[in-house]
């Protein structure tokens, strides 16, 4: 793919700070902020060796060494074998390509995930915003958004010290229920899942 980028192949001791183009690095860059399985690997993250042996082998680079490699993640901070997954709904503010492209090119190491339409459920902060909304939220009496802000930072505190885990009652065969009839209809409804917060 970048053939034309191919460093020098004859032997370095490990470690050696040849000149490789700019483009080499960016392209590296960029494999280690992609899933390894997007890739046709079996991996579900990158170590610095495998980041390596897979841009070597798709012809970013012929030869680099591990101790380059790092030092090219580590001026931007990246962590190939981290990953930060932000899971959020369809909503405008952060949905389609766009989006993913815009948190990317701040956060590089950071993978947007939508969950399906119809079902931000799915995502277990939807939970914890409802007890925000009917706890804090409502009704909504704040003299303006710093009052809110000061008002949800101090909620977090004390919620995190009676906070217990979700228990979950949605099972594989709801949700195959659940699309059955998602299918059938041509508008989806509200579904609403059953969880309950132990420390509601």
């Amino acid at each position: 793919m970048l053939s034309g980028f191919l460093a020098l192949t004859n032997g370095r001791a490990a470690g050696d700070r040849r000149a490789f183009p700019p483009s080499v690095a960016v392209a590296i860059k960029a494999l280690a902020c992609e899933l390894p399985c997007r890739q046709g690997l079996p991996l579900s993250r990158w170590s610095v060796a495998e980041l390596r042996q897979e841009a070597m082998a798709s012809g970013i680079v012929a030869q680099v060494s591990g101790t380059t490699l790092w030092r090219w993640l580590s001026q931007d901070a990246l962590r190939p074998w981290h990953h930060v997954f932000f899971i959020t709904d369809n909503g405008s503010a952060h949905r389609g390509r766009r989006a993913a492209a815009r948190l990317r090119a701040k956060w590089p190491n950071i993978i947007l995930v939508h969950t399906p339409i119809h079902a931000s459920w799915l995502n277990q902060i939807e939970v914890y915003f409802s007890i925000v909304q009917r706890k804090l939220l409502t009704p909504s009496d704040f003299a303006d958004l710093s009052a809110l802000k000061r008002g949800l930072i101090a909620f977090q505190h004390r919620y995190q010290r009676s906070a217990k885990p979700f228990k979950w009652t949605f099972t594989r065969r709801d949700l195959h229920v659940l699309l059955v009839k998602l299918k059938s209809h041509n508008g989806a409804p509200h579904w609403k899942i059953r969880s309950r917060n132990t420390s509601q």
